[in-house]
């Protein structure tokens, strides 16, 4: 496993994944990543499994985000990467199917809804 701090050099491998996850999440976009990564402290973290992003919450939980479309076996890799405590964010609701019969619990929160660019705008 290989964990790097968020940079600008990790701005071609993240916008091609993100592109190719075709969702329309902000959160999906270098240009917000980059423009929050001190203060979400995000990592890349790449891993047989994939390239994950590594990041923290306002309120200081620590979570997992992929960096492509989920399919079953990479959802089950990623549920076995989580950390204590940490949680999967954001999914999009066109994903959360891969994680039916597994034992999570799926959340929605309006606080973590405020953007009303999208995503093509914002980056």
């Amino acid at each position: 496993m290989m964990t790097e701090k968020l940079s600008l050099d990790h701005q071609g491998l993240l916008t091609s994944r993100f592109k190719e996850a075709g969702t329309s999440l902000s959160e999906y976009s270098f240009a917000n990543l980059y423009l929050f990564r001190e203060v979400h402290d995000y990592h890349v973290m790449t891993v047989p499994e994939g390239i994950f992003i590594r990041g923290r919450a306002y309120d200081g939980r620590r979570f997992l985000m992929p960096t492509a479309t989920l399919r079953e076996e990479e959802a089950d890799a990623a549920l076995r990467l989580l950390q204590n405590g940490e949680y999967l964010f954001p999914i999009p609701e066109e994903w959360l199917s891969v994680f039916g019969g597994k034992k999570v619990s799926i959340e929605f929160s309006e606080d973590d809804s405020d953007y009303v660019y999208t995503l093509e705008k914002l980056s």
